[in-house]
Formats: structure tokens, sequence, C-alpha cells
């Protein structure tokens, strides 16, 4: 038993390195879209203000065009009033003259009203372009980090499991089955993300399972220590392996 003990704790350690590949194949998806959020949120923002700028500005120059044409025809009605022949042709120049004037008016406030929210978007689009591009430069280098490390997990858990699978072959049969059991009622946690392991290292000083912190009674202690049969905690069921 005394050869087999080394090879179960270098299985376990290339198990639980595969199962935290696998919880981080599982997990940095969202690692990676919550920081492509923290730069995303100040991207659309400016966006969104940019393009209310283009409507705005669309929308200021359709009211200065319309400025110009109230402006000519104005013009137009203030020169037809000194033609006039009659009182009746009078007031319908001087009607047509107060609609232009009020229009103008009209138009001029809306452009001027414009032109202050043109100013002001403007001024926060600055600022988003600087916010955006804090948050970029913050988070590129993580993200790409991540999605790295996310990339080369398939090829690391594939190089583990056939390191795992040369020791695995090197152990008896009862053995690799007993251990096999043990891995599997204990997967769900380590899958989860858990600190946990199938061997229970202990030392001359262990009065406890280092896995469990269960009780390990003296002869139990002792027969680890001489590694001539598998010894088990009884309350976790981890393999007791003395720490030489």
């Amino acid at each position: 038993m005394r050869d087999q003990l080394p090879l179960l704790k270098t299985l376990s350690e290339k198990d639980i390195a595969i199962l935290t590949l696998i919880h981080s194949k599982a997990t940095l998806p969202a690692e990676v879209q919550s920081l492509r959020g923290l730069v995303e949120g100040p991207r659309k923002a400016l966006e969104e203000v940019r393009g209310r700028i283009d409507t705005l500005e669309a929308q200021l120059n359709a009211r200065r065009s319309s400025l110009v044409d109230e402006e000519a025809a104005l013009q137009h009605s203030q020169d037809k009033q000194s033609s006039v022949q009659n009182n009746r042709e009078y007031d319908a120049v001087h009607a047509e003259i107060l609609v232009h004037t009020e229009r103008l008016e009209d138009l001029r406030t809306d452009i001027d009203m414009m032109s202050q929210e043109l100013t002001r978007l403007r001024e926060a689009v600055v600022q988003l372009e600087a916010t955006f591009a804090e948050a970029n430069e913050k988070h590129a280098a993580p993200i790409a980090e991540l999605e790295a490390r996310l990339a080369a997990i398939d090829g690391k858990i594939e190089a583990v499991k056939s390191e795992k699978n040369v020791v695995e072959q090197q152990l008896r049969s009862d053995v690799r089955s007993y251990y096999r059991r043990l891995l599997d009622s204990k997967k769900p946690r380590l899958l989860s993300g858990k600190q946990e392991t199938v061997i229970a290292c202990i030392v001359n000083v262990s009065h406890s399972c280092p896995v469990c912190h269960g009780s390990l009674p003296r002869p139990k202690i002792q027969a680890a220590r001489k590694m001539e049969k598998l010894e088990t905690c009884s309350s976790c069921g981890s393999i007791l392996v003395w720490d030489e």
C-alpha cells in the first residue's frame, strides 16, 4: 500500500486541477460579460448622446432653413404693403406680416433653445468620451486575459487528463474504485468552486481529519502512518495519507 498512497495524492491533485478548470470554464464567461458591461455601459451612453446630437442638429438645420424662408416671406409682404390700393388690401397684407412675424419669433425661440441644448449635449459627449476611454483602458486588459484563459481551458483540461490517466493506471483496482466513488461524492462541491479534497494529509501532531476536521482515533492515525492498508476518515471518507 505504501507505493499506492503517493499515487493517490498525485491523482487527487490532477482531478482537483481538472475540476477547478471545469469550474473556471463555467464561471469565466460571466466574469467576462460583467467586465464588458462596465465598458458597454459608457459606450452605449456615449452613442445615445451622439444620436441625440445628430437628431437635434437635423432639426436645428430645418428650423434655420424655415427661418430664412419666413424672413423672405416677411420681406415680400412688407414690399407688397407699399403698393396696396385700398384698405382691404392693406388689412390682408398686414395680417400676412403679423403671421410671418409670429412664426419668426417662434422659430428664433426654437433655434435658441435647440442651440443651448446642443451645447449641453456636446459638453456631455466630452465627459462621456473620457468616461468610456477610462473604462476601456481599465478593463480591456483584464477582459483579454480572461478570454485568453477561457480559450486555453479545454487544452489544459485534456493535458491534465492525459497525465491523470497515466497515474490512474498504476493504482490497484480496489484502490482506484474506492477513490473514484469518493471523488464522485465530492464532485458537486468541487465543481461549485468549494475548496475540498479527497486526500487528507495528516502529520504527527494531527488529531483530526484535515478535510472535515472530525476527530481521528490514535489507532487510525498510527495505521495511516504505517501505510499498510487504505485508511479513511470515518466522518467524510477522505483517504488518510501520512505526510512525511
